[in-house]
C-alpha cells in the first residue's frame, strides 16, 4: 500500500496557549536503498546472485531481484528476476546463460517512486564443451558415461556438454550378436572403456562388429569343408571349434585333395 507524505506538526503543551499548531517539516517518500550480492555457484548457463534492499525509502517495495545482461549497467529492460517484495535480504537465480560468457548483473527494488538498482557486479560463466558419441553400426550396442545416472546414456542420449578440465569415462556394451571393436575418431583404443579430459568439442565413435556364426560339414564323398554364415554366402576363414572350444582360425581348404582346413593357432 502506498504511504502518503506525512508532516512532523509542533504543538506547544499550554493550557493557556491560545495559537495554532505549527508544521514545520513536510516527509515524502523516496526510492528504496538496495545492494547487489556477488554472484556464485557459477557454472557454464547459470549462477546465483541476490541482494538487500536495507530501506523502503518510505514506501511499501512491490517486487525486487536482479537484473542482468551481457554489455553493463542492466536494468528492467533486460531479463531480470522477481523475488519477493519488501525490505531484507533475497536470493536470484540467474539461468539460460551462455558457457564462456561475461555478464552484468544489478539488484532492484520498486516503490511507489520507482525503481532503485544496487551496485554492477559481474562475472563469467564456465566453458563448457560438447561430448559426442556415435555407434556404428547404430545396432552394435550402446554406449554410456560413469556418472550416476550417466548424462551420457547412446542409443537414447548421445551428446552432452561437460565443463572444461572435467574427465569423462566411457563404456561400451554391445548388443547381442556383435563384439566391441575399437574406438575412433576422437577417442582411441581397443578396449572397451575409454577416458580422456575435456578442452574441447568432440566425437567419440564406438566401432562394434558382428559375430558370425560359420558352419563347417563333411561331404558324402570323404574331406570337403563348405564353410557357410547366415544369410547366404561362404567364406575361408572361420573360427575351428571342438565341443565347444575354440581351437584356432581356419586359413582355407583344398578342395583337389580333401584336406581338411589348416588350423592358426590363435
Amino acid at each position: 500500500m502506498d504511504r502518503a507524505p506525512y508532516a512532523v506538526r509542533a504543538a506547544i503543551n499550554d493550557p493557556n496557549y491560545q495559537g495554532e499548531d505549527t508544521d514545520i517539516l513536510t516527509v515524502n517518500a523516496v526510492l528504496p536503498t538496495v545492494s547487489t550480492a556477488a554472484a556464485s555457484n557459477i557454472t557454464a548457463t547459470a549462477a546465483t546472485s541476490g541482494g538487500t534492499v536495507s530501506s523502503d525509502g518510505g514506501d511499501d517495495v512491490t517486487a525486487r531481484g536482479v537484473c542482468w545482461n551481457d554489455t553493463g549497467a542492466p536494468d528492467l529492460s533486460d531479463a531480470c528476476t522477481t523475488d519477493g517484495t519488501g525490505a531484507g535480504d533475497f536470493t536470484s537465480s540467474i539461468t539460460g546463460l551462455t558457457s564462456g560468457v561475461t555478464y552484468y548483473v544489478r539488484a532492484y527494488a520498486t516503490n511507489g517512486v520507482g525503481t532503485a538498482y544496487g551496485d554492477e557486479e559481474s562475472f563469467t560463466t564456465i566453458t563448457a564443451w560438447t561430448v559426442n558419441v556415435v555407434i556404428s553400426p547404430a545396432e552394435g550396442g550402446t554406449v554410456q558415461s560413469d556418472e550416476s545416472p550417466p548424462l551420457i546414456d547412446c542409443g537414447s542420449d548421445c551428446s552432452e556438454a561437460y565443463n572444461d578440465g572435467a574427465i569423462v569415462k566411457l563404456t561400451a556394451d554391445p548388443a547381442d550378436g556383435y563384439r566391441f571393436d575399437s574406438w575412433g575418431d576422437g577417442c582411441l583404443g581397443d578396449d572397451s572403456t575409454v577416458s580422456f579430459t575435456v578442452n574441447d568439442d568432440v566425437t567419440c565413435t564406438a566401432n562394434f562388429v558382428k559375430i558370425w556364426t560359420v558352419q563347417a560339414a563333411v561331404s558324402p564323398n570323404g574331406w570337403g569343408y563348405r564353410v557357410q554364415r547366415p544369410g547366404g554366402g561362404s567364406s575361408r576363414r572361420f573360427i575351428w571349434t571342438w565341443r565347444g572350444l575354440e581351437l584356432g582360425k581356419a586359413e582355407g581348404f583344398n578342395r583337389t585333395n580333401r584336406a581338411p582346413p589348416r588350423l592358426k593357432v590363435l
